[in-house]
């Protein structure tokens, strides 16, 4: 049966993926907990801060976020409220948002303190340079599950580019985006944005190799998931590579939102004009963060085909006096359409 260390329990909690590393197994006493996954893209940044104990993790009773660049204070973190679940229980995690435009090169430092200055920790990154896509096609694929049934998939194929001759680390994300506008008579009356992360299979080796057949030497265990998307430069180095992933067709499209376009319609329209886009990223990140986002694969995927998990996972920690990861990312993408209709709501 696995056995999860409290780090591991607070990375559990906080996915809601150079130099030395280091692995914290278990504390002995109560220290604060800091994530923050930072992406340079952004301006809007997430600290989440707990307190762990021996078997637990807890809630602050009160605490600061102060973020530096370059040696400057350029942001005092706003207390937010805590995260809901999907059962809209309250988390354990804190958040705390700083605003801060972050470019290539700066020296992050995050410095965290809670319950009346007894815990104070501190973490510092640096940016790298952006990752890049080059290009994006997409296809409706048909594949035969173990099961015999069959589904259709989205495939992705992408096109990325080694940022430098060095060794380099990334991770790739999808963010879904709908604008749906409203309309009666012809007159608009709402016109609403959202944004949603989205999962993908990468079972297959991410990088995809004229074979098509390479297995990715990182994830080659039994139960092994590349959860995080996460890849190095190994076999494009200071080259070009292509990514293959897999999402569900449906949850790209109007279907996905309760199989057809009723949950769009605001009172007293008639018609409504719904996009669906997709902005595919490459995430260049350091080696630590890396190894972070290979842990936390194994944590989210290391069963086996009896859901029994296979071995302990420990987690990276790179907090000065107290536990958990800050890493920070610089993306680059491109943003496909997906799906573009006018859809009738009348009767």
């Amino acid at each position: 049966m696995k056995r999860f260390s409290i780090l591991t329990l607070i990375a559990l909690l906080a996915w809601s993926c150079e130099g030395v590393i280091v692995y914290k197994d278990y504390v002995s006493e109560p220290v604060l907990i800091v994530n923050a996954m930072m992406d340079a893209a952004d301006t809007t940044h997430l600290v989440k801060l707990a307190i762990s104990d021996i078997s637990e993790v807890d809630t602050i009773k009160n605490g600061s976020v102060q973020m530096y660049v370059n040696g400057v204070l350029v942001s005092e973190g706003d207390d937010l409220l805590r995260e809901r679940d999907s059962y809209y229980r309250i988390s354990t995690l804190h958040n705390f948002r700083c605003n801060a435009i972050l470019h290539e090169g700066d020296k992050v430092k995050i410095v965290a303190t809670a319950n009346n200055g007894k815990f104070k920790a501190s973490a510092e990154s640096v940016v790298p340079s952006p990752g890049v896509v080059t290009s994006v096609d997409t296809s409706a694929v048909v594949k035969v599950e173990d099961v015999g049934w069959t589904h259709t998939y989205l495939r992705f194929n992408i096109g990325t580019r080694d940022v430098s001759s060095g060794d380099d680390y990334y991770f790739l994300t999808l963010v879904r985006h709908y604008h749906v506008k409203n309309y009666r008579d012809g007159v608009l009356i709402s016109d609403t944005k959202s944004s949603l992360g989205e999962e993908f299979d990468c079972l297959e080796d991410i990088i995809l190799s004229e074979e098509a057949t390479v297995v990715n030497p990182e994830f080659t265990s039994i139960g092994s998931y590349n959860t995080c998307g996460v890849f190095t430069d190994r076999r494009f180095k200071n080259g070009e590579a292509r990514l293959k992933i897999y999402g569900d067709k449906y949850q790209y499209s109007s279907y996905d939102l309760g199989g057809d376009a009723y949950r769009f319609q605001v009172e007293g329209s008639d018609s409504l004009d719904f996009t669906s886009t997709i902005d595919v990223r490459v995430n260049h990140i350091s080696e630590e963060y890396y190894y972070y986002l290979k842990a936390l694969n194994n944590l989210l995927g290391d069963t086996d085909d009896t859901g029994l998990f296979l071995e302990k996972t420990t987690m990276p920690s790179n907090i000065n006096g107290g536990i958990g990861f800050f890493g920070i990312a610089n993306s680059g993408g491109k943003e496909v359409l997906i799906e573009k209709k006018v859809v009738s709501l009348k009767e």
